[in-house]
């Protein structure tokens, strides 16, 4: 069975614990928009596919061509910032998304 957009997302959704509620909130879609495309009834665009995986925080790539990892590795950053009342580190946000975005580019360039 060929694995879709729409099935991807209805996957990714019950990995992340995401009600497809919540998704098509955040989406700023009724249920019914979003069922139609968990369904295959209805495209969407690229925009769209690139909001779902950034709520999803999932990898663009595997949710467009099903071939890549599910995830995005959240671990991965240039600079991490320290508490200094718990003294944990964690990554910086802002690094991460700047990371994301860098690796894609290079993934679909080298191809």
């Amino acid at each position: 069975m060929e694995t879709t957009i729409g099935r991807r997302i209805r996957q990714s959704c019950k990995a992340r614990k995401v009600s497809q509620k919540t998704l098509a909130e955040k989406m700023g879609w009724d249920e019914s928009q979003l069922s139609r495309v968990i369904n295959d009834q209805r495209k969407v665009s690229a925009g769209e596919i690139a909001e779902i995986a950034t709520i999803l925080d999932i990898s663009l790539d595997w949710l467009i061509t099903g071939d890549d990892k599910f995830w995005v590795p959240s671990d991965v950053a240039a600079r991490h910032d320290r508490d200094p009342e718990t003294g944990e580190y964690r990554q910086n946000l802002d690094d991460l998304d700047v990371f994301r975005s860098i690796g894609l580019v290079y993934k679909q360039a080298y191809r």
